[in-house]
This record gives structure tokens, C-alpha cells and sequence, in this order.
């Protein structure tokens, strides 16, 4: 192999390494005071994750409104196993998030971030945000990373999330969160 070829093969890994520093724009640090206690607002606490991390065909949770299915405003994007995000967890690939909503009824649907990829059928998970509590919705797992089928399964990791969260903004540990799982919800249709 060349030299230029060397070095282009090596910038290329280079590059693509930096693209896993990139920070969760909800991880749990990012709560602020204001939030935790806000009596008008709900904070929501959740993970989610699949085996192992993507690059081809990431998957990210949209939140929508229930009734309408309008997409939140200001939208609430969560990775599953975006390889943009460096892994919270030893076993697969994850992150505790946690984002500030108004009371309501939600679900998160899937997204594939690729164009050239249209989902047809999507899940979707129902949660309900109440105000002035916090909440934990659980862990919604993609069982296999980099699928076009788009299967998850919510999980119950109160504790560790929790704990990951308070490890991340020593403030949460103030807060109790209420355990409500996200419930599947009918599929869309596209």
C-alpha cells in the first residue's frame, strides 16, 4: 500500500472516531435547576440502546404528541445506536437521557437517519409526561443495531438509569422519580 494510501486509510479512522465524542444534547447534565423544579412542566428520565452502536442505518426516537401526532416542539430526538454518541453503559450501546415536557400524552416513534431508507410500519411507545413530576419511562432497547425492522423492547433499568443520571448531575439525586414504562402503542402506517 502506498503512502498516501496509508494516510488517507489513516485520517479516515481518525475522523471517524471524533464523530463518536459527540455529546447527548439530553443528557441528564444538561437539566437545569429550573427544570427540576418547574410545577408546570414534567421531567422525563429514560435510556435507550441496542447491542451495539451504527453508522449505516442509526436509529433516533422522535416524540410526538398522541392526540395529533405532531412532532414536540422544540423536537425531543433520542439515539438508539447512533455511532455520533459514545456509549453510558459496558454491556451495549446507550444513553440516559432525560428533556423537560408540558403535560400530555406522547410516543416515540423510530427513525432510520438515512435518506435513501423509508420505513413503512413504525412502532410506536406511549408515554404520559404530568406536571410538575418526574418520571421514568424505562429503557426502550433495539434488539439488534444497524435493523431495517425496527424491533425494540421496553426494559425496566430504574435503578441503573437513575443512578447514571444522578452520577451525571448530582441534583437529580434530590428528585423521586415516579416509575411509569412507556406502553407499545398501534404502529403508523406510512
Amino acid at each position: 500500500m502506498s503512502f498516501f494510501k496509508s494516510a488517507a486509510l489513516l485520517l479516515s479512522v481518525c475522523l471517524l472516531q471524533a464523530c463518536g465524542t459527540v455529546s447527548n444534547r439530553y443528557a441528564s447534565s444538561t437539566i437545569s435547576p429550573e427544570m427540576m423544579e418547574s410545577k408546570e412542566r414534567a421531567l422525563v428520565l429514560m435510556s435507550a440502546g441496542a447491542p451495539a452502536s451504527c453508522i449505516s442505518t442509526s436509529t433516533f426516537l422522535i416524540a410526538h404528541h398522541a392526540g395529533s401526532g405532531k412532532t414536540v416542539d422544540p423536537a425531543v430526538s433520542i439515539g438508539v445506536d447512533a455511532y455520533t454518541h459514545s456509549s453510558e453503559f459496558p454491556d451495549h450501546h446507550g444513553l440516559v437521557s432525560a428533556f423537560s415536557l408540558a403535560p400530555g400524552k406522547y410516543y416515540f416513534s423510530p427513525v432510520i437517519a438515512n435518506p435513501m431508507v423509508r420505513s413503512i410500519k413504525t412502532p410506536t411507545f406511549i408515554f404520559e409526561a404530568k406536571a410538575g413530576e418526574a418520571t421514568y419511562i424505562g429503557e426502550l432497547f433495539m434488539l439488534q443495531s444497524c435493523s431495517l425492522r425496527e424491533q425494540f423492547a421496553v426494559r425496566d433499568e430504574y435503578q441503573r438509569d437513575v443512578n447514571q443520571a444522578v452520577a451525571n448531575n448530582k441534583a437529580l439525586g434530590q428528585k423521586v422519580f415516579v416509575k411509569r414504562l412507556m406502553q407499545v402503542g398501534e404502529p403508523i402506517v406510512r
